[in-house]
């Protein structure tokens, strides 16, 4: 009988149409495995309260039917002049991390994350609303618009944002860059966490490509495990003993630490079990 495969479940608790058709596009394009919620959205933008009472719901589910992770993926230029209301956010924030939903932010926009998929080198914003950050990004993707049929047909949007790879660096280079970046007086922060949650998707690409490739070079069951604390290490382990650790690092470089001696070494077959194990890892640092 074949060996049941462990199914990771991610929520991604998206605002609405936009986060919606950029990760239904990145879940499509590159096999990546998550659910979205809430599904196709009826209004352009849902507030962050109503996706929290939906992540409410999911958090009180049993442990083994409740999503293994959840993301809030939230827009900041809806508080731009809310101060109390941000003051709220951030006090919810706080209580939803401790339960392990991970945050994800952009300000102002999520079109800022579009924008830095042209952008080489970092470049310094200090765009203050969604209107800002259009005139700039109109200057890569003259024809984008906020609608269901422009990111269905828009030819342009899925090669450049979802499908080239060198735009999706880029994202993610500058992405960081934005994060640690401290602004002067006076000046409004721009940054994007979006690339977090390309991490993750890719951590858990290298867990599945781990998992096959083992039982294809095994040809033995091999009950593997992880362990994800945020979007930057995951930790695969089987039978209680740490096979390996795939990290990034503060610039977006993966590496990976192997236990190389997880068979013992009295064993003539687990010796080659382990050489199996070792190749394999080598190959999963290939992007």
């Amino acid at each position: 009988m074949e060996q049941k495969r462990l199914k990771y479940t991610i929520k991604i608790f998206g605002e609405g149409l936009t986060e919606y058709a950029y990760f239904e596009h990145l879940r499509t394009t590159n096999r990546f495995d998550f659910t979205l919620v809430p599904d196709m959205p009826e209004n352009s933008k849902s507030s962050y309260k109503v996706r929290l009472k939906l992540i409410d719901a999911e958090l009180k589910k049993k442990e083994q039917e409740r999503a293994n992770a959840i993301f809030l993926i939230t827009d900041l230029d809806c508080f731009s002049s809310k101060p109390d209301e941000l003051r709220e956010y951030l006090n919810k924030k706080k209580i939803y991390k401790d339960k392990g939903v991970i945050f994800i932010e952009s300000h102002p926009c999520i079109e800022l994350w579009f924008w830095y998929h042209f952008c080489t080198r970092f470049k310094t914003s200090s765009f203050s609303t969604y209107d800002e950050v259009i005139r700039q990004f109109r200057k890569c993707l003259p024809s984008y618009e906020k609608t269901h049929k422009y990111y269905s047909n828009n030819r342009d949007f899925k090669e450049q944002i979802i499908a080239k790879s060198d735009n999706r660096t880029n994202a993610i280079g500058n992405g960081l860059k934005s994060c640690k970046r401290e602004c002067v007086e006076g000046e409004t922060r721009n940054f994007s966490e979006m690339f977090k949650a390309i991490h993750y998707f890719r951590l858990l690409k290298k867990f599945c490509e781990l998992d096959s490739l083992l039982r294809e070079k095994l040809r033995k069951p091999l009950h593997l495990g992880l362990e994800i604390n945020d979007h930057r290490k995951l930790k695969i382990c089987s039978g209680g003993e740490e096979l390996c650790t795939f990290r990034y690092d503060d610039k977006g470089a993966l590496s990976l630490t192997c236990q190389a001696d997880f068979w013992p070494i009295d064993d003539t077959q687990a010796l080659n079990y382990q050489a199996a194990y070792v190749e394999t890892l080598s190959r999963l640092l290939i992007p």
